[in-house]
């Protein structure tokens, strides 16, 4: 495959406002700015988080099952929040259909995914809920440091990081117990497994980050748990795993991050940002589906990427309702 400089932009380059004198060994803003899905993927292959950064053409494998994937996991989740926060089944049915992109009538058999199993899942969740599920539990809401009251649901959080890193992710749910004020972070999930998995989530990074900045948001509670509220498509079934979170986990966590943050700046200073990154083959294939850059990931990487430019250099920060340097959260 034959690539030029400027083949993939929809413009022309000068009205890009390109940066053209970036400092050598300071790391591009795109590869600094990560997530918990984006450090998966760094962890799996650096080549392919520093393709996905800079913005790389890839080729489209599978796209209908990987939207419909994307809509079940993100739907459900919102459905899951809207009932727990108050709102009618009605509501969140019509907020499901009018979100959901792929056929109507599509449906993956294997995983038992579409529109129709979607809403079984809700129903099925509605009903364990009238049932008593959670009734020890109520919805939270916090001030924000912009200074607005907000529901502590889908909470956009950001730790800044030296060197220009910057961890930034949404909270799905923070709830509180009735009786003895615990605070808890859920997480909805949907899971195509046979069965259930408890280790798949008891030291997921995803649950542990999201409680250490709890701890910053609701002070004066040394432990907090972590709920994941599993949806398991195939056996159509809801599980509900706990997992306590102490002040050292946490801790951990926060080091883990910082060390990620160190191997990538060290990356900069000898490979360059756009030089070509560590590849992992073992991650060339995931969920049976061969990586977006397969057959090109050896390349040029200006030539494969888009061009740093002005408006990447500054995040807009608007949705982020709680931001904090890391030695804050230490």
């Amino acid at each position: 495959m034959a690539f030029s400089d400027y083949d993939f932009l929809e413009e022309p380059v000068e009205e890009l406002n390109v940066v053209t004198d970036w400092p050598e060994g300071k790391i591009d803003p795109r590869l600094a700015r990560t997530s918990y899905s984006s450090e998966l993927t760094y962890h799996g292959c650096p080549r392919k988080y520093q393709l996905r950064k800079l913005s790389a053409t890839a080729r489209v494998v599978e796209e209908w099952r990987g939207a419909m994937t994307l809509d079940f996991g993100s739907l459900l989740g919102e459905a899951i929040q809207g009932l727990i926060f108050g709102d009618s089944y009605e509501k969140v049915v019509i907020l499901a259909l009018s979100k959901w992109d792929a056929a109507l009538f599509l449906e993956n058999d294997k995983q038992k995914k579409s529109f129709w199993y979607l809403l079984h899942a809700i129903d099925m969740f509605q009903g364990h809920v009238e049932s008593g599920l959670l009734e020890d539990w109520e919805p939270v809401w916090f001030t924000n440091q912009h200074g607005d009251y907000v529901p502590a649901t889908e909470l956009g959080i950001k730790i800044k990081f030296p060197d220009g890193h910057a961890y930034r992710g949404y909270l799905d749910l923070v709830m509180k117990n009735k009786l003895t004020g615990l605070y808890a972070v859920m997480d909805v999930k949907s899971d195509s497994g046979a069965f259930i998995q408890p280790g798949k989530y008891k030291n997921s990074g995803q649950g542990i980050g999201y409680s250490a900045v709890l701890d910053k948001i609701a002070p004066g509670f040394t432990d907090f748990v972590v709920y994941y509220l599993v949806y398991l498509t195939k056996l159509e079934r809801w599980e509900l795993l706990e997992f306590p979170k102490t002040r050292h986990q946490r801790a951990l966590w926060l080091r883990d991050r910082i060390w990620d943050q160190n191997s990538r700046s060290d990356l900069v200073r000898t490979e360059g940002n756009y030089g070509v990154w560590p590849m992992h083959g073992e991650s060339c294939m995931s969920w049976n589906r061969e990586c977006e850059y397969m057959g090109v990931c050896d390349g040029n990487t200006k030539l494969l990427t888009k061009p740093l430019t002005v408006e990447d250099l500054v995040e807009d920060d608007s949705p982020f309702s709680f931001i904090y340097d890391v030695e804050e959260l230490l």
